[in-house]
């Protein structure tokens, strides 16, 4: 296979990446209900402390916040420390999982 055809290859699984994304098979429903809780944050963001307290959750939470990172449905951001305590991470939803998000809810 050559370059072209490669980069071609690679452009096509990128463009149809959401679509392999079910939100409502087994397994990626706390996927979903992080995806909506980061959305209804807003633009800012919510802290991974307020995150995980929303979704009631500490451990599993935190495996879907990483997965959600990694397939680059949130990104997260570290945010200015205050009163000299741990700085806050900030999750904020991507274009992608917001697509993604639109599309799983039609």
């Amino acid at each position: 296979m050559n370059l072209k055809q490669q980069e071609k290859e690679k452009k096509n699984k990128n463009k149809n990446y959401n679509d392999e994304i079910d939100l409502f098979a087994r397994g990626n429903v706390g996927l979903a209900r992080l995806l909506v809780a980061v959305n209804a944050a807003g633009p800012q963001g919510i802290s991974t402390n307020k995150l995980l307290e929303q979704l009631n959750s500490s451990n599993h939470a935190q495996a879907f916040i990483k997965r959600a990172a990694k397939k680059g449905l949130i990104e997260r951001i570290e945010g200015k420390s205050e009163h000299g305590y741990f700085a806050p991470t900030m999750n904020i939803i991507t274009q992608r999982g917001k697509d993604l998000l639109a599309s799983a809810l039609k």
